[in-house]
């Protein structure tokens, strides 16, 4: 019977070690693909290349929002099809749209326009929308305080990106 123990005792270490193997194996693959990708990169990135990657200028002082508020694009006329993100900023309206507005922040953007919507009840700055255009991509940003906050609270800034055709009917409604 002790016999009989220690050989389904020795059968069930093999086979956990076996198992244990084939993992090791498997992960140790993982990682060598892992590095053969990211040399592959690193061997892109060293080849000239006529692809440029376009990137949204992001005006410095802004954070990825923790929200998504479906109602921001609403009120700005934002088409669903658009790519849309939200950030946030200590940072005044004025402020943003005036970094907007210095084009050597937009790395060969074109400003097509910039507005700044004043509010009639406060005589505040209530809202800014700026659109900017490269080849066939466009974007608009939107900035407004939120209706829910002080005066003082951050600046909620929606990003969308498209083609014109789609980013140039976005606008805060009237």
């Amino acid at each position: 019977m002790k016999n009989k123990m220690f050989k389904l005792l020795l059968i069930c270490v093999l086979v956990a070690f076996l198992f244990l193997a084939g993992c090791t194996e498997k992960t140790d693959t993982a990682d060598q693909t892992n590095n053969k990708d990211n040399s592959d990169d690193i061997n892109q990135d060293n080849q000239t290349d006529n692809t440029t990657i376009l990137v949204t200028p992001i005006y410095p002082n802004m954070t990825k929002s923790l929200f998504y508020n479906e109602s921001f694009w609403e009120e700005t006329n934002v088409d669903s099809d658009l790519t849309k993100e939200m950030y946030q900023s200590n940072s005044s309206i004025e402020t943003i749209i005036s970094w907007y507005e210095n084009t050597d922040n937009l790395n060969d953007w074109t400003i097509k326009s910039t507005k700044l919507i004043g509010d009639n009840e406060t005589l505040l700055v209530a809202k800014g929308e700026v659109f900017l255009q490269y080849e066939a991509e466009s974007v608009f940003i939107a900035c407004m305080v939120s209706k829910d906050t002080s005066i003082n609270a951050e600046t909620i800034i929606g990003i969308a990106r498209g083609t014109w055709t789609l980013v140039n009917n976005s606008g805060f409604k009237d």
